[in-house]
């Protein structure tokens, strides 16, 4: 049995972002729901101009093919199965996950930064 404590993402009030569990439908699992936190999450910091490039952005394509999945999936909501919704989550996740690492680890050289913090410290 999920507990609230495991079903709650790690997203708190400093990130003024954070599941509903009252919301949550029985057929989504925990993990699931914290992909689905994620990806909103890191649109919304990828989609804010101050946050990136627009050539760090998701192309528009690559968000129409997810959003083309998600629809066909609601049209067929009686029949679907958690394991179908699970697979499309994952890949958009990862697709995110991805695009984030690209900007955080390479284009803002986080482990250039993180040398800099440890040598100063160290």
């Amino acid at each position: 049995e999920e507990t609230a404590a495991a079903i709650a993402a790690g997203y708190g009030e400093e990130q003024q972002y954070d599941a509903d569990l009252t919301l949550k439908p029985s057929s989504v699992s925990a993990g699931t729901l914290e992909k689905i936190l994620f990806c909103g999450v890191a649109m919304r910091v990828m989609s804010h101009p101050n946050n990136a490039r627009s050539e760090d952005r998701p192309q528009q394509r690559d968000l129409a093919a997810f959003n083309i999945r998600l629809r066909e999936l609601s049209e067929r909501a009686e029949t679907m199965s958690r394991a179908v919704l699970d697979v499309l989550i994952d890949d958009v996740h990862a697709f995110l996950a991805q695009r984030l690492w690209r900007l955080v680890v390479q284009r803002a050289r986080l482990p250039a930064h993180l040398r800099a913090v440890k040598d100063f410290f160290l």
